[in-house]
């Protein structure tokens, strides 16, 4: 492991945003997206897994019941 491939990690991303650069293969110096993607396959995991984990899954807007359980904090 090399420290220098960690010595840029920017501590607030956006996850989404980041798997989307990485798929296409353009990396965001600025957003130090190579020290993010370096560190996320020491962890293993890909910005898309760990996007995907994010992503709240909406109950449908005719039912009533799940809408209300949704909207009611943890």
């Amino acid at each position: 492991m090399l420290f220098s491939n960690y010595f840029r990690v920017k501590p607030l991303i956006h996850l989404e945003h980041l798997a989307a650069r990485l798929e296409s293969g353009v990396l965001d110096d600025g957003a130090y997206d190579y020290g993010n993607k370096c560190l996320l396959q020491l962890l293993g995991f890909t910005a898309r897994d760990l996007s995907n984990l994010g992503k709240a899954i909406e109950p449908s807007r005719d039912d009533a019941a799940a809408l209300t359980a949704y909207s009611q904090p943890a």
